[in-house]
């Protein structure tokens, strides 16, 4: 069964004093931008039950073999460059004004008229420039702050780089963080998926004769193995992500601790458990290679702890 390990028990394993974080939703970082959200899609013809079940099961297999190469896929993805996203994140949206109307009984000269739009674009050009240098002071004031090591932008900083991880949905891509200047020690309390949260469907078929679809889904075993290797593939790849993106080298080491919240089936209560947690230095991470290792085998190597069974 599962040997249920309490967060403080492991940070103060790992010698760490790690007080009340408030959990932020690494999602709520980096939505998709409303110009993609609002793009109109192609009208889709008819597909006959035979197409769609084939569809159906590559989607599917598509989903189930994302999962199973998580470490792999984040491996070729460029960082992001947070301060870029910073100013980027809240564009200028209002319209450059167009020639006033005039005022119903009113008669402007073309003169006039011309002078109003003049004064109507310099303060639009005003406003716009005043927002640019904002988002540019945002930019710097957290550039400056990481790269000083102050503990709240250290933290943010890490946040946005894990905000744009770019996992599939089923993984809740929740975060709590705090960083320890004095020791150069980032703490990353980080919410895995339950058993549940993961897909099983693997394959579709259309049944003519009673004009029905039959799904056919992982064994018991194959799931459970394929929660196992998604966990440990999911903690490689944060630490990873945090250390690849600090260019300052403002962490030299990462706790990180695998939460778990759900339902014990032996009780009914609701449960929030740390399943899995490693301390890890930057300097051995550095020497591995991630392109090669087998997860489970990697996270025991740097002596992680956790349950023998991640899935009971």
């Amino acid at each position: 069964g599962l040997e249920v390990i309490p967060v403080d028990s492991l940070n103060e394993a790992a010698g760490v004093l790690f007080g009340t974080i408030q959990s932020v939703s690494l999602r709520e970082r980096s939505p998709l931008p409303s110009y993609f959200m609002e793009v109109e899609q192609p009208t889709e013809k008819r597909l006959s039950p035979k197409e769609e079940a084939l569809v159906k099961t590559d989607n599917a297999r598509s989903a189930l073999r994302r999962l199973r190469q998580i470490l792999r896929d984040g491996l070729g993805k460029p960082p992001v460059d947070v301060c870029e996203w910073i100013r980027a994140r809240d564009p200028f949206t209002e319209g450059e004004p167009a020639a006033p109307q005039p005022e119903a009984g009113v008669i402007e000269s073309e003169e006039q008229g011309a002078e109003s739009l003049h004064a109507a674009r310099d303060a639009w050009e005003q406003r716009r420039s005043a927002h640019a240098r904002l988002q540019t002071e945002r930019a710097s004031s957290l550039q400056g702050g990481y790269e000083s090591r102050d503990a709240a932008a250290v933290t943010e900083y890490c946040e946005i780089v894990l905000s744009h991880s770019d996992l599939p949905d089923c993984l809740p891509l929740e975060a709590q963080l705090e960083y320890n200047p004095s020791t150069a020690i980032l703490v990353l309390d980080y919410r895995l998926p339950s058993l549940e949260d993961l897909p099983t469907l693997a394959e579709v078929k259309y049944v003519k004769a009673s004009n029905t679809f039959a799904e056919k889904h992982l064994s018991k075993d194959e799931s459970e193995r394929l929660y196992d290797d998604v966990l440990y593939q999911l903690t490689l790849r944060t630490i990873w992500e945090v250390f690849r993106a600090d260019y300052q080298r403002a962490v030299v080491m990462l706790v990180f601790n695998g939460i778990v919240s759900g339902v014990d089936k032996s009780t009914g209560a609701d449960f929030t458990a740390c399943i899995l947690s490693l301390r890890v230095s930057r300097d051995e991470f550095e020497a591995l290679n991630l392109a090669r290792v087998e997860p489970r085998a990697c996270f025991r190597k740097l002596k992680g702890v956790g349950s023998p069974q991640l899935f009971s």
